[in-house]
């Protein structure tokens, strides 16, 4: 699980376990999608918790904004663009050889 925050992946975590059971393996990673540093301190992270899972099968990048705001992300870029297109890319780029290498 991802969340833009330790304190959102804290919460998100507790309520996974409420509705799953204490017992229950959840880890959560932070993500805020309008930083690529931040995106790529995700990746770095969560590429070894997928390799010893086995490796990575699928990749589903949905999130996403809609009508916010004229912001610009930290590295300049149009905030909706950036969170909603670059981010996922970047994602998918430095996700790739690790899903490639996991096929059948």
């Amino acid at each position: 699980v991802s969340a833009r925050s330790e304190a959102k992946c804290a919460g998100a975590v507790a309520g996974i376990k409420a509705a799953a059971g204490p017992r229950a393996s959840v880890d959560c990673l932070p993500l805020e999608l309008s930083s690529l540093a931040s995106v790529k301190r995700f990746c770095e992270a969560v590429r070894p918790k997928l390799q010893a899972l086995g490796g990575l099968h699928a990749l589903v990048l949905n999130a996403g904004v809609m009508f916010p705001p004229y912001m610009l992300t930290e590295e300049g870029i149009e905030w909706q663009f950036g969170v909603n297109h670059v981010a996922h890319f970047l994602i998918a780029r430095e996700l790739q050889g690790l899903l490639v290498a996991s096929a059948p």
